[in-house]
């Protein structure tokens, strides 16, 4: 099943690699089978797939400093979620993963501080 997404979609073949791994893991340790998990990348999956190769697209380019002011300045204009979140993340560093996780009584809480 994996091999025809293998070279295709690359990412999304190694999530559902990761998913059956733990999916049978979870059987074997349940009792529901036995045996090696053939799911499994180390000494299995890696001697008869091709290892996949990682993208090296490298960083973004920086806004100049200049351009920043007038950036926050429409993003403060703009009534919508996503516009807060990329506010939040320019003045915070935040990671991506913790701004789209964020509550919005953390943000309470941040205002209080």
């Amino acid at each position: 099943m994996l091999e025809a997404f293998w070279k295709r979609v690359p990412e999304t073949a190694e999530r559902m690699r990761g998913r059956i791994e733990n999916v049978l893991d979870a059987a074997k340790a349940k009792g529901h089978r036995s045996g090696e998990n053939p799911a499994r990348w180390r000494g299995h999956l890696d001697q008869l797939l091709p290892k996949r190769k990682r993208l090296s697209r490298g960083h973004h380019a920086a806004m100049p400093f200049e351009d920043v002011p007038d950036f926050m300045g429409k993003l403060r204009e703009r009534d919508a979620v996503a516009a807060a979140a990329l506010e939040f993340t320019v003045l915070t560093a935040a990671r991506s993963g913790e701004v789209y996780g964020a509550q919005w009584r953390e943000m309470d809480l941040a205002r209080q501080i």
